[in-house]
C-alpha cells in the first residue's frame, strides 16, 4: 500500500510537467479513435463543461451527526457530456439528494488526521444487476447475480471489522435495507493529510460496481495541510487547491457505460479494461 501526500505529489509535478509540455507526436500520445462494438467513440467535442470541483459539482458530504456519515448507495442518471444522453450512474448519497453532483464521480468526505469517524453505507440498489452489467456468479462468493456491495477505504488504516474484506466480513456484503457500520480511525502517522477514496469491494463485483460509479474521495486534512491559505507547508489551498480523478470508460452511444466481457466461451470476466473517453472529476472529456 503506497500514499500520496500533495507535497510529494507536486514534487512529482515538477518532474512531470516537462514531459507533458512535449508535443503530443514526440511522446506518442495519439488521439484515441472509435472504441470497442456499440461504444460512443470519440467523436464527442472536448472541453465544452466546466470541471467540477468540491461544492461545484462535487458533493461535499455532510455529516448525519458528531463524528458520523451515513450513505446509501443507490442509482441516479447523470449527463457526462451535452451530447450524450444521461448515464445511469451508482453513488453514495449523503443524504443530500444529490443534486450537487454533476458527473459519474460526484462525492468527496473530508476527514482530519487523529479524528475518528463513524460511517455507514445502506444498500438502496437494485436486489439484482440489470443485463448491461456483466456479472460472472463464478465469481460472486454465492451471491449469483445479486448485488451486495460492500465498502473499503482505500489506503484506511483500519480494523479488520471495518476494512470491508469479503474474506474478513462475512463475504456476502449486505442486500438491500442492510448497512455497513465501519469505524475509520485517521490516526496519525498511518493516515496524514492526502486525498485518498472508499468504493465498493464486493467479492467478484468489484470492478463491476466500481465502473457503474461507486466511488468517492476522502480527503484528509491535517494542522498543516489544512485546505486555505497561508498553510503552514506552502501548498495551494482554497479556491487554488483543485483534486483531480481521472477515469477510462467505455460509453454506449445511449449514455451507459459499456463493460466488455471475454471472448472465450463461457467465461464473462477480464483482466483488464481500456476505455474510449477519459473522464475527469466524472464529465467526459474535459
Amino acid at each position: 500500500m503506497t500514499e500520496t501526500t500533495r507535497r510529494r505529489f507536486l514534487q512529482y509535478g515538477v518532474a512531470t510537467g516537462a514531459v507533458l509540455a512535449m508535443p503530443a507526436a514526440r511522446r506518442g500520445l495519439a488521439t484515441l479513435r472509435g472504441g470497442g462494438p456499440g461504444s460512443a467513440g470519440s467523436g464527442l467535442r472536448r472541453f465544452r463543461q466546466p470541471l467540477p470541483v468540491p461544492g461545484e459539482g462535487i458533493v461535499v458530504a455532510s455529516p448525519s451527526g458528531p463524528g458520523r456519515y451515513s450513505f446509501t448507495q443507490r442509482e441516479i442518471r447523470r449527463r457526462l457530456h451535452p451530447d450524450l444522453p444521461p448515464t445511469p450512474v451508482w453513488a453514495y448519497d449523503d443524504g443530500s439528494g444529490l443534486a450537487g453532483q454533476a458527473g459519474s464521480f460526484g462525492m468527496v468526505l473530508v476527514a482530519e488526521s487523529g479524528t475518528p469517524l463513524h460511517v455507514s453505507y445502506t444498500n438502496h440498489l437494485p436486489d439484482v444487476y440489470p443485463d448491461r452489467i456483466p456479472v460472472d456468479p463464478r465469481l460472486t462468493h454465492g451471491n449469483g447475480r445479486k448485488v451486495r456491495p460492500m465498502t473499503h477505504l482505500h489506503g484506511g488504516f483500519v480494523a479488520a471489522g471495518s476494512d470491508g474484506n469479503p474474506e474478513t466480513d462475512g463475504g456476502a456484503g449486505y442486500a438491500p435495507g442492510q448497512t455497513q457500520h465501519v469505524y475509520y480511525s485517521n490516526e496519525l502517522p498511518q493516515m496524514p493529510a492526502s486525498l485518498r477514496w472508499f468504493h465498493d469491494h464486493g467479492m467478484g463485483t468489484t470492478r463491476l460496481d466500481v465502473l457503474a460509479g461507486l466511488a468517492a474521495g476522502y480527503l484528509i486534512r491535517d494542522a498543516y495541510d489544512t485546505g486555505t491559505e497561508p498553510n503552514p507547508i506552502g501548498v495551494p489551498g482554497g479556491a487554488c487547491e483543485v483534486p483531480l480523478v481521472s477515469q477510462d470508460r467505455q460509453v454506449r452511444p445511449d449514455g451507459k457505460f459499456r463493460d466488455p466481457v471475454s471472448t472465450m466461451p463461457g467465461v464473462t470476466w477480464i483482466g483488464e479494461y481500456c476505455g474510449d473517453h477519459m473522464l475527469v472529476n466524472g464529465k467526459v472529456w474535459l
